[in-house]
C-alpha cells in the first residue's frame, strides 16, 4: 500500500545544475521520466548538440552501439549532455549498498580462521545508461538494485590458502646445541607472509648466526672437516623449507649443496647456508604465500600454502658411489687397519641427479651434483 502511494502521489524531480557555458547554447532541453527502485522521477537534461540523432536512430542504438565500441556508461551519457553520466551516477550511488569481502586471518601455528562477507545492492552502469537511452527515446525506463556478492568469498579466500606442501626432516643424531639452533631459526621463518612476486631470502630472514642473537656452538663442515661452529644445524631447516618450495612448485633461485651428502635428506635435495651462501626462493604467483616451521616430535617440519598450482614430486637418482679409503693421519693410505684406531669417519663420495616431477607426469632435471668423498682416518695405537 506504501510503495502504491509513493507510486501514485510522489515525483522526485532530479534537476542536474550543470555549471557550464555549454548549457547556455543548449538546443533544447529534455524531461525524462525514470522508475527507480519503484519510484518515479523527472529528469530535466539540456541537449547541447543533435550530433547523437545524427549518428544514429535512436539515443538507445547510440548508447548501445558506443557500451559495444567499449566505451564507459558514464563518458557516453556525458557525451549526449554534459555531465550527465557524472551527475546521475553519482545520486545512483546514494541508493547502493557496497558488498563486503570475506576476510581472513591465521595463528603462529597455521590455523587459517575466515570470516563470510556480505552480498551488497549495486544498479548495474550499463544498464543504467541504456534505461536513460530509453527514457530519451520516450519509452518507458525501469531501474532496479541488483544484489551483488563480494568480490572475495569465504571460498576465494580457502582456495588461497590451501595446503601447497608440508614437508619433515629427522632430528634423531642431532644434539641439543643443534635442536636449539634449528628451533631459533624456524621462530624467525614461522608465520612469514611472502607476497606475490617477492622473493624469500634464507640469510636476510634468519639473520646472522651469532652467540648475541642466541645461537649455539654445534657441528659444521667447514674446509672438508666437521668442526664446532657458532649457528651448526641451521642447514637442515634450509634444507627442510628448500624441499617444501619444489613440492609447492615454487621458484628456486639460489641453492647449494653441501661438501658431503647429509645423513637427513637424499642426495641432491640438499641447501647449504652460509654466510657466504644463501638459500633463495620466489614466490612466483599471483597471491601471497604463507610460511610455516617449527620443530615437534623430533622432526623439523615446514608447511607452505597459498594458492595451488599444481601437484609434484621430487625423484633423487644416485648417479656413482666413490667408496672412500682408510688413510692414517698423514693421509698415508693403510691397506690394513690392525693396530690403529679409528678418528673420523668415513664419507663415501655420490654423483647424483634432482628430478621434479610436474602434474603432467613429466620427469625434469633440477639439479647434477658431486659430493666429495671423505676417508676414514687412523692414529697408530701406542704398545708400551
Amino acid at each position: 500500500m506504501k510503495k502504491a502511494l509513493i507510486l501514485l502521489l510522489i515525483i522526485f524531480v532530479f534537476t542536474f545544475f550543470l555549471y557550464s557555458s555549454s548549457t547556455a547554447f543548449a538546443l533544447n532541453e529534455k524531461e525524462i521520466e525514470i522508475s527507480i527502485e519503484g519510484i518515479k522521477y523527472l529528469i530535466k537534461v539540456p541537449i547541447e548538440s543533435d550530433i547523437v540523432l545524427k549518428k544514429s536512430t535512436t539515443y538507445y542504438d547510440f548508447v548501445k552501439n558506443k557500451l559495444q565500441d567499449g566505451l564507459s556508461p558514464e563518458k557516453i551519457l556525458d557525451y549526449i549532455s554534459f555531465s550527465l553520466g557524472k551527475g546521475f551516477f553519482r545520486e545512483l550511488t546514494k541508493y547502493e549498498i557496497q558488498p563486503v569481502n570475506a576476510t581472513q586471518s591465521v595463528s603462529k601455528n597455521g590455523v587459517f580462521k575466515y570470516v563470510e562477507g556480505k552480498n551488497g545492492k549495486l544498479f548495474d552502469r550499463y544498464d543504467a545508461a541504456l534505461q536513460i537511452a530509453k527514457a530519451l527515446d520516450g519509452e518507458k525506463a525501469t531501474l532496479d538494485l541488483k544484489e551483488v556478492e563480494p568480490e572475495i568469498t569465504i571460498k576465494t579466500l580457502m582456495a588461497r590458502t590451501r595446503l601447497l606442501a608440508s614437508f619433515e626432516t629427522p632430528l634423531k643424531e642431532s644434539s641439543s646445541a643443534r635442536n636449539h639452533n634449528i628451533k631459533l631459526a624456524c621462530s624467525f621463518i614461522n608465520s612469514m607472509v611472502i607476497g606475490p612476486y617477492q622473493v624469500f631470502s634464507f640469510n636476510n630472514t634468519v639473520g646472522a648466526r651469532s652467540q648475541e642473537r642466541g645461537f649455539k656452538s654445534a657441528k659444521i663442515i667447514i674446509d672438508g672437516e666437521y668442526v664446532d661452529g657458532i649457528g651448526g644445524g641451521v642447514c637442515q631447516l634450509a634444507t627442510t623449507v628448500y624441499n617444501a618450495v619444489l613440492l609447492s612448485g615454487l621458484k628456486v633461485k639460489k641453492v647449494s649443496r653441501h661438501s658431503y651428502p647429509p645423513k637427513y635428506i637424499a642426495p641432491s635435495r640438499d641447501a647449504m647456508v652460509s654466510s657466504s651462501s644463501d638459500f633463495i626462493f620466489e614466490n612466483n604467483t599471483e597471491y601471497p604465500i604463507y610460511l610455516f616451521a617449527d620443530v615437534a616430535n623430533n622432526r623439523v617440519r615446514v608447511r607452505i600454502y597459498g594458492l595451488k598450482q599444481g601437484d609434484y614430486k621430487l625423484k633423487s637418482v644416485e648417479v656413482k658411489r666413490t667408496p672412500y679409503q682408510n688413510v692414517d693421519i698423514d693421509g698415508k693410505l693403510l691397506t690394513n687397519t690392525d693396530g690403529y684406531t679409528l678418528i673420523s669417519k668415513g664419507i663415501e663420495g655420490i654423483n647424483s641427479e634432482l628430478y621434479l616431477i610436474n602434474t603432467n607426469g613429466e620427469a625434469i632435471r633440477i639439479r647434477s651434483d658431486t659430493y666429495k668423498t671423505k676417508n676414514a682416518k687412523y692414529s697408530q695405537v701406542d704398545h708400551p
